[in-house]
């Protein structure tokens, strides 16, 4: 991590861009990123990040605050092109990953009480490309958790994202911060394929 920009460590040259005051932080794996309440990293739109339809998000994240966002990738807002995944609190904390299609949106929710604010956890997001809430699988430390809620109403493939980067940390609403976030992050990782339960289990236990 330099003073104004981190490397992608993918081989495909998405660097990220720090925007507000993000600061260095002890990591989970490595060195890690704090991300204050307006701070956040973006990443420009690539090809290799653009428009995906099976992918897998995953990152290490130590959230002191809930209702925030891990990664959003689109335009700000939703629904919108693109796709969100965020811890959220509405009164019950839990996960949820949103997607726009060419047809309406999927949303989810899942694992309803089960993360923890002040520690160290890994998440991850697996979508198979299928356009249904049944074909998005959330994890917490390897372990798949069930849907809560469901309120995908769309169709069709992913819309098309490519217009917008990738932001790190920030509120979906926002360019960059926004009501954003308090927490920490590791290892933030975008696949343009499925991760197996296995893969999963094998990162965590890399990791923890």
């Amino acid at each position: 991590m330099g003073t104004t920009s981190v490397s992608d460590l993918s081989g495909n040259g998405n660097t990220g861009w720090l925007v507000n005051g993000v600061q260095r932080a002890i990591g989970k794996i490595g060195q890690g990123i704090y991300f204050s309440p307006t701070s956040c990293i973006l990443v420009s739109q690539s090809s290799s990040i653009n428009t995906l339809s099976k992918f897998t998000l995953s990152l290490w994240a130590k959230p002191t605050v809930a209702a925030k966002i891990f990664l959003h990738k689109g335009a700000p807002g939703f629904p919108s092109p693109g796709w969100s995944f965020l811890l959220s609190d509405t009164g019950i904390r839990r996960l949820e990953f949103s997607q726009s299609l060419t047809a309406g949106s999927i949303q989810v929710l899942a694992g309803e009480g089960a993360t923890t604010l002040g520690e160290w956890q890994y998440f991850t997001v697996v979508v198979d490309g299928s356009g249904t809430d049944a074909g998005v699988d959330i994890y917490r430390n390897g372990v798949k958790l069930s849907h809560t809620n469901n309120f995908g109403s769309g169709s069709g493939s992913a819309a098309d994202d490519s217009a917008y980067g990738l932001k790190i940390g920030s509120d979906e609403y926002a360019n960059c911060g926004g009501t954003g976030n308090q927490m920490t992050m590791d290892d933030v990782r975008v696949y343009n394929r499925v991760l197996s339960p296995d893969e999963i289990k094998r990162l965590y236990n890399t990791g923890r």
